[in-house]
């Protein structure tokens, strides 16, 4: 068979498998099945033609490495480089390999991969499951509530979702066990980036994994966060949850931890979990301000001596300035008895 007459036959036989060619037939991957993959390589290797896999892979301009990945069949064969392997069987088994051939789409290789990665995530995440992990997922969960935005976005001419997670903490510390606890939870690397001209940093990501995870778990959002409390099974779950979320939300001034938030649901929510671990915490206080077209604030105040250690000692802060506010304050009324 000339050449020609094989490029001819393999690319109708191709195209009457589904290449469906478009403008850029070159653009088309193909996959063997690993059992047909295997006696391929090995026929190309036993060919009187071959010479090296290094000088093979100069051929089809691609790297030794990338002709491993597609011989461990971890990879795709473009089409033009299917077609100049397939030079190299014989005559009487070309027929055999394009018949066991599989075509793909121009993205279907990445997709693949990405599947396969979300996949293999989804799996570490079940096997997650530690006292450990589950507080780095309360951890996460406070920030949302306080300091962060969750949501999954459709925009322009994007086909596929975006999942998009942020958090907007307004202290280096917080940065910090945010970027951790979401690297150890999710294998994400979160970039810590100064909020220019402001007094706040952004860590931004896109992942469906985490959004999957996270959005099960709460509800989020300035006017629907609530705590999760058939999540917080434990004691340490609770202090968590309440530590990172008073490190987003609460102003420490003299003798009182406050809260305040349009959310009267979640504020009532969180003095219920102060009280499930011990603190006592004031009333729900009104404060309408006085621009007519703002939301109602609600307070939540946490007062006296024994509260104010009970805080410290049960929850306490990672807000670099906040603690220490609140260790000087503890400090001086054990000093005054």
């Amino acid at each position: 068979m000339s050449e020609k007459n094989f490029h001819n036959f393999t690319g109708n036989l191709l195209f009457e498998k589904g290449f469906k060619t478009g403008k850029n037939i070159n653009s088309m991957r193909v996959r063997l099945p690993k059992p047909v993959s295997k006696e391929f390589f090995e026929l190309i290797a036993s060919s009187e033609n071959f010479e090296s896999w290094t000088k093979l892979s100069e051929k089809l301009s691609c790297s030794r490495w990338t002709l491993g990945q597609i011989k461990l069949g971890r990879r795709t064969f473009p089409k033009r480089a299917f077609e100049e392997l397939l030079e190299f069987i014989p005559s009487d088994r070309k027929s055999y390999f394009l018949s066991n051939s599989i075509g793909l789409g121009r993205s279907w290789s990445i997709q693949e991969r990405w599947n396969k990665k979300l996949s293999e995530l989804r799996k570490k995440l079940k096997r997650r499951n530690s006292p450990e992990h589950l507080k780095l997922k309360a951890k996460l969960c406070a920030y949302l509530a306080g300091d962060g935005t969750i949501a999954r976005r459709i925009s322009g001419k994007q086909a596929t979702p975006r999942h998009d997670i942020s958090f907007f903490p307004d202290d280096l510390q917080m940065a910090e066990t945010i970027k951790d606890a979401f690297y150890k939870m999710y294998d994400k690397k979160l970039k810590i980036m100064k909020a220019p001209l402001q007094n706040y940093y952004i860590l931004r990501t896109t992942s469906k994994t985490a959004y999957e995870d996270l959005i099960k778990i709460a509800k989020f959002g300035t006017h629907e966060w609530r705590v999760p409390f058939d999540f917080l099974k434990t004691a340490a779950m609770k202090s968590e949850w309440l530590k990172v979320f008073y490190d987003c939300e609460a102003y420490v001034g003299k003798r009182k931890i406050q809260l305040q938030s349009v959310n009267k649901a979640g504020i009532q929510d969180v003095k219920d979990l102060l009280e499930n671990i011990g603190i006592d915490a004031s009333k729900i206080y009104e404060y309408n301000r006085k621009q007519k077209n703002w939301s109602t604030n609600y307070l939540l105040e946490i007062r006296r001596k024994e509260n104010l250690k009970n805080y410290l000692k049960l929850v306490g802060f990672n807000h670099s300035s906040k603690k220490a506010k609140l260790n000087a304050q503890v400090a001086g009324m054990a000093e005054s008895g």
